[in-house]
């Protein structure tokens, strides 16, 4: 660097300056002798110095002043000077990414950042790389060179190749760049058989089964910065199968053919690839085998893993032919037979394969299926020829040629067998009458008619007509009935009151009474069946319940079947009209009906049928048995006289004997038990002549 340095040299009494004087620097270190010259314009002594004459550090500098007036004392000035060295750097070539085998300079270079420019003759340049080390080479104008050749690098690993620049009163400067060493690249050119490849893929076969495939595969190497492109031999080849039916990966052995081509062959008929674990061979499988094949070489981009070469191969069933071998089959797949005739019929199943007919297939499975049982499969064997079948059919001429026409009916024909694609074949028979078999059954459809007619009229005459009209209807009804269905009434048949009314004329003919239909009634015996809520309103009605008392009677009576619970208060009722009736002094029917027309309006408003059951029930009247002698019944009071009838209220009652004995005649009477039960347990309290009445009412006393 130029420095300039400035003095001002002046005499101290006057403060004068000095511009007739020599000053010198002299420095016999480093060779320095300069000398200062003044500048008339600032007054001061200048000396322009190159910092190069120097070296880096810090130096004292001595400058010495000698005036030319011999009446001036000499002078001497010192100071410290500091020589820096000069900034540099070194610009690194950009990190990349370069293939293993690769071998070449990487150019680094070595700038004066101060004065930007090149730094040339450095005194080291030192590189180191790998295991490596060495000097850079000079290239001049700053440039150096340092050689890498990756074949004595790992590829995957990224490395740092490092440089170190000095030079004397310049910095110390390193460069470095990282380099990856990639794996070189590869590709691998797959072949298989054009005529296995499924929609010309060359990685998805088909392969019949019995058949072996060749495979091959080409393995380059597509980078020349390695100086080489091309096949690559030794790698490590492995090739598995799996998918299909197997239940292991099998290895298959692959054949280095050198430069690059590896091989091998797929044999469908390996017992290893239809196996379970059981070892027992399997039917093909329906799901496609996968060939996965793995390459690995040293420094090369290798196929492993999910980047593994993936083929599928299906084996399917070989493919078949099934065609006829008669001449008595016409092109269209069409025969021609009469009723009564059979025929032979050959048939050729042979296998197919890429539009090439291959060998006949024997011991095929031969069957044969007709949608009319009018042809009939008579026989469907094998023959001695490979491939040939031969089947016979026949139709039956009918007994009576009759309505026989031209018929026509599809036969099926399947053959297979295990691992050959089946086939079937359709085969349309014409069935054709005879001229013999027309005739007669023109002859007999003449006659028939005629017959028929007097067949027809014959039985028709002893079926139907010959019956009376009354007895068809009746007989048409039972049918109804025995069907199960209801049968519609006879529209002109008289009804039942007509026909009472009838019966009536003719038996008071003589008497002339007469009545008409509508005097009849409708049913012979009318049944009423009263409801069970009636009765039990007309109980309450009588007895004075309340309506805990009522529920825990319907509670009980609850455990009979609904046919005997109406009758059992019904009876209940008809004891308590009776009690009641002598106890007022009324007959039974006007109690009953009393108490009928108070239950019915209670029915009929529903409110006070609500009230009567929410609001608690007088008490029942207290009953007092009178003696005898007490006993006395008033006469209600009417305009018409009547004879007074003194009624004794008998108040004996039966002993256990009798009980007993009234027991065993319910139980011969054929009484239910709990019936049994409920009679026995009222009978223990009600006077005898009640018990009687209770028993007649029940209908077990003739």
């Amino acid at each position: 660097d130029m420095i300039t340095f400035y003095l001002n040299y002046t005499e101290t009494e006057q403060k004068t300056v000095i511009d007739n004087a020599t000053i010198r620097w002299i420095d016999s270190g480093f060779g320095i002798n300069e000398t200062f010259t003044f500048n008339v314009t600032s007054g001061l002594w200048e000396l322009h110095f190159n910092t190069s004459q120097l070296s880096y550090g810090t130096w004292g500098v001595v400058f010495d002043g000698i005036p030319g007036d011999s009446n001036l004392a000499e002078d001497r000035v010192d100071l410290a000077i500091t020589i820096s060295k000069i900034t540099t750097e070194v610009v690194s070539p950009i990190p990349g990414v370069i293939y293993w085998g690769w071998v070449g300079n990487l150019t680094f270079y070595y700038s004066d950042t101060y004065f930007d420019t090149g730094i040339e003759n450095a005194t080291t340049a030192t590189y180191n790389w790998g295991i490596f080390s060495g000097e850079a080479t000079d290239l001049g104008n700053g440039y150096y060179s340092v050689l890498i050749d990756t074949t004595y690098l790992d590829s995957g690993v990224r490395y740092t190749v490092t440089i170190d620049f000095d030079k004397l009163n310049y910095q110390i400067s390193t460069g470095s760049v990282s380099l990856l060493i990639e794996e070189v690249p590869t590709e691998i050119d797959l072949s298989t058989p054009n005529d296995n490849q499924i929609d010309n893929e060359v990685d998805h076969l088909e392969l019949p089964f019995g058949d072996m495939i060749p495979i091959s595969f080409f393995y380059n190497d597509t980078d020349d910065s390695d100086g080489y492109v091309g096949g690559l031999s030794g790698a490590t080849i492995t090739a598995t199968i799996y998918g299909g039916a197997t239940v292991r990966t099998i290895i298959i052995e692959v054949v280095d053919l050198g430069n690059g081509t590896y091989y091998f062959i797929f044999d469908s008929t390996s017992g290893n690839l239809f196996e379970r674990e059981s070892g027992i061979a399997q039917a093909l499988p329906g799901d496609p085998f996968y060939i996965s094949i793995v390459i690995e070489l040293e420094h090369r981009q290798g196929y492993a893993s999910q980047d593994a070469l993936i083929l599928s191969i299906e084996i399917i069933e070989r493919p078949t032919a099934l065609e006829f071998h008669s001449d008595n089959v016409a092109n269209n797949n069409t025969i021609s037979m009469y009723y009564g005739e059979s025929i032979d019929i050959l048939v050729n199943y042979y296998e197919y394969w890429l539009d090439n007919p291959g060998e006949g297939i024997t011991d095929a499975v031969f069957t044969v299926s007709s949608e009319d049982a009018l042809v009939q499969i008579v026989s469907n064997s094998s023959t001695s020829e490979p491939g040939i079948y031969l089947l016979t059919i026949r139709v039956d001429a009918p007994l009576i040629s009759v309505g026989i026409s031209t018929e026509y009916v599809d036969i099926t024909i399947f053959l297979s067998l295990d691992n050959y694609e089946q086939k079937e074949l359709e085969l349309s028979v014409t069935i054709i009458p005879t001229p013999e078999q027309v005739t007669m059954g023109q002859l007999i459809s003449l006659a028939t008619p005629s017959l028929f007619l007097i067949v027809l009229v014959a039985v028709l005459w002893t079926r139907i007509f010959s019956i009376p009209k009354r007895l068809r209807q009746l007989n048409g009804l039972i049918k109804a009935l025995r069907k199960g269905k209801i049968p519609k009434p006879i529209t002109d048949s008289k009804t039942r009151q007509e026909l009472v009314a009838d019966l009536f004329n003719d038996t008071f003919e003589k008497l002339e009474i007469t009545r008409q239909s509508i005097d009849m009634p409708e049913v012979s015996v009318p049944i009423k069946v009263p409801e069970i809520r009636d009765l039990l309103i007309q109980l309450s009605i009588l007895t004075h319940l309340s309506p805990t008392e009522l529920d825990e009677f319907v509670a009980d009576i609850s455990k009979m079947k609904m046919s005997e619970q109406a009758a059992f208060v019904k009876e209940v009722i008809s004891q308590e009209a009776i009690r009641a009736a002598r106890t007022k002094g009324k007959t039974v029917e006007e109690i009953l009906e009393e108490v009928a027309r108070e239950s019915s309006r209670k029915i009929s408003t529903p409110d006070e049928v609500i009230e009567t059951t929410t609001v608690p029930a007088k008490p029942a009247e207290e009953r007092v048995f009178l003696d005898e002698d007490e006993l006395e019944t008033e006469e209600p009071e009417s305009g018409i006289e009547t004879s007074s009838v003194e009624e004794e209220i008998p108040t004996e009652k039966l002993s256990q004997f009798e009980l007993e004995e009234l027991k065993v005649e319910l139980i011969r009477k054929g009484v239910p038990n709990h019936e049994i039960d409920m009679i026995i347990e009222q009978a223990r309290f009600l006077p005898r002549d009640l018990v009687e009445e209770l028993v007649k009412s029940l209908g077990l006393k003739d």
